[in-house]
């Protein structure tokens, strides 16, 4: 299995390749493992443990904080072992932790099923189901994607290589469901159920200044209230990066769309980006219906568009989408960049929306974004770590090129930070960066889950092989 460790040639440039973020922080571990098989984590794990040295484990890469990177022992990636195919029940897949959310819709969807994988094709599906995973559809089909692992093929501390569920180390499967880096023991493949794919999908969209903001919110989370699961609303505050206010220009280009399209290579700005900088910041909605029959879920955009507030710059009617075509967009995740990043749950999302779409506005870089996603009161099982949900979840980033302006993006970050905590219920495990803000990695926990993954650890764990980040 490929080794590089410190001291050699490509070290360098292997530890920078393994995040996904251009703002790669400075901890080095000894040795890089890229694993190829299930016997190379094994081998890894077990050299580790004779060396008595930690383990990071490191999926897609995509955690914006790269967790997974450590200083010293060893950071193994997964990401190769990315396989994936339906149960003979033909409702269950075997996947491996490495593939990413639109290979696996590919293979589930040509088999008529699906799964609430990452928003963003590129996500690896391990990382996403270990800490939570906000999904396609998600709360139609079970809150987070993580309760729909039925067992986990594990290689803990040890070395040892075993089958977990409900039944055969229950506390350790509790913990696969949402206990993110937290996780003791390394996974390499997941049973996840699976659901018949809804073929009538439709999606929406509206375009508002930012300043309508707060009115917007009103108006998803009023239809979020009412009660349609299978209904996602999002906001968008984001910098106007398709030039839709004042014409499309030459720094979006012929069909850039989405966060960050018209960016300058990273290392400098450019005439592109002061361009974009000039730009006003916009409030972006967009719906989408997760149905079966097409009628149903133009019915449910219908009836969420009646009610939608005056002055939209821009409408997209309900038309129909499908799992290929919601990966084929950029997303909000956009292009690779620095990104500072953090997340907040709130049972006031309308005020939460509102006061993030302010903060976005006073962004260094219009790349920056802000995103809320209004919801009903949220009903989790018992049975995960993953515990923590409410009516609003919000998430900022900022994001720019330039390293010469680290400072002042990331103490934009934090500002936002400041201004959501009124409205915090919590944090999502994923998407927050508990190696900068290290005291809201609790708030991704209920109490009782945080200690009792603290007691998991302990009995899993107990050299502490595969230490948390916090």
């Amino acid at each position: 299995m490929p080794t590089i460790d410190r001291d050699d040639p490509g070290y360098e440039d292997a530890r920078r390749e393994s995040v996904w973020a251009l703002n790669v922080p400075g901890r080095r571990p000894d040795r890089i493992v890229r694993a190829r098989t299930v016997d190379d984590v094994v081998a890894t794990v077990r050299d580790a443990a004779a060396r008595g040295e930690p383990v990071g484990i490191k999926g897609s890469g995509h955690n914006y904080a790269a967790t997974f990177l450590r200083d010293g022992g060893t950071l193994l990636d997964v990401s190769a072992l990315d396989a994936a195919r339906l149960a003979d029940d033909g409702v269950a897949a075997h996947v491996s932790p490495g593939i990413v959310s639109a290979a696996l819709a590919r293979v589930l969807n040509e088999h008529g099923r699906a799964f609430p994988g990452g928003h963003h094709g590129t996500v690896g599906i391990g990382g996403f189901l270990l800490g939570g995973g906000m999904g396609w559809n998600g709360r139609s089909w079970g809150e987070f994607a993580c309760y729909g692992i039925e067992a986990v093929d594990v290689v803990c501390a040890d070395g040892e290589l075993r089958t977990i569920d409900a039944e055969r180390d229950p506390d350790l499967f509790w913990a696969a469901r949402g206990a993110g880096a937290g996780f003791p023991a390394v996974a390499v493949g997941f049973r996840i159920g699976t659901r018949p794919l809804p073929r009538g999908i439709h999606a929406a969209g509206w375009t508002w200044p930012i300043e309508a903001a707060a009115e917007v919110a009103a108006w998803l989370q009023a239809d979020a209230d009412a009660g349609r699961p299978d209904v996602e609303r999002y906001a968008g505050f984001e910098g106007d990066v398709d030039g839709l206010a004042g014409g499309r220009s030459a720094a979006a280009g012929d069909g850039a769309s989405g966060a960050g399209a018209g960016a300058s290579a990273p290392g400098g700005a450019s005439g592109a980006t002061d361009a974009l900088q000039s730009r006003p910041p916009l409030c972006r909605v967009r719906v989408i219906a997760f149905h079966d029959d097409p009628e149903d879920a133009r019915a449910a955009l219908r009836d969420l568009a009646a009610g939608a507030p005056a002055g939209a710059l821009e409408r997209i009617d309900a038309r129909p989408v499908d799992f290929a075509r919601l990966y084929a967009r950029p997303g909000i995740t956009g292009e690779r960049l620095r990104v500072v990043s953090d997340t907040a749950w709130s049972d006031d999302p309308v005020g939460a929306a509102a006061a993030l779409a302010e903060q976005v506005a006073q962004a260094p870089d219009r790349r920056s974004f802000g995103m809320a996603d209004f919801r009903a009161a949220p009903e989790l099982p018992v049975d995960g770590a993953a515990s923590v949900a409410a009516r609003g979840f919000l998430s900022w980033a900022a994001k720019w090129d330039d390293p010469a302006r680290d400072e002042e993006n990331g103490a934009w970050a934090d500002a936002t930070t400041a201004a959501l905590e009124p409205f915090r219920t919590g944090c999502y495990l994923n998407e927050t960066d508990v190696i900068r803000h290290p005291e809201h990695a609790p708030l991704c926990f209920s109490a009782g889950a945080w200690d009792r993954l603290a007691a998991v650890r302990e009995r899993y764990d107990p050299e502490g092989r595969f230490p948390p980040p916090w």
